[in-house]
């Protein structure tokens, strides 16, 4: 299978997103397979961009992201 430029841009933009959620987390690949059901070594794939994050993985992220942030902000308030 050959990847356009657009295609390699937005896994890589998805790895972070998985790399970005382990770091607010401070949490190792391991226990981020754990929260999200799957291995470490599919993170470590997904963070490397060899494979595909399924969407169902990016929605539950973005939930997550969002309930946190509303939390900050009733908390800030």
């Amino acid at each position: 299978m050959r990847y356009t430029y657009k295609d390699v841009f937005n896994m890589r933009k998805k790895s972070d997103k998985i790399r970005q959620f382990r770091a607010d987390l401070e949490i190792s690949q391991e226990a981020c397979g754990d929260l999200l059901g799957v291995d470490q070594s599919q993170i470590s794939r997904w963070e490397r961009g060899i494979s595909s994050v399924p969407i169902s993985i990016l929605k539950l992220i973005d939930l997550y992201q969002k309930q946190t942030k509303e939390e900050s902000h009733a908390t800030n308030s």
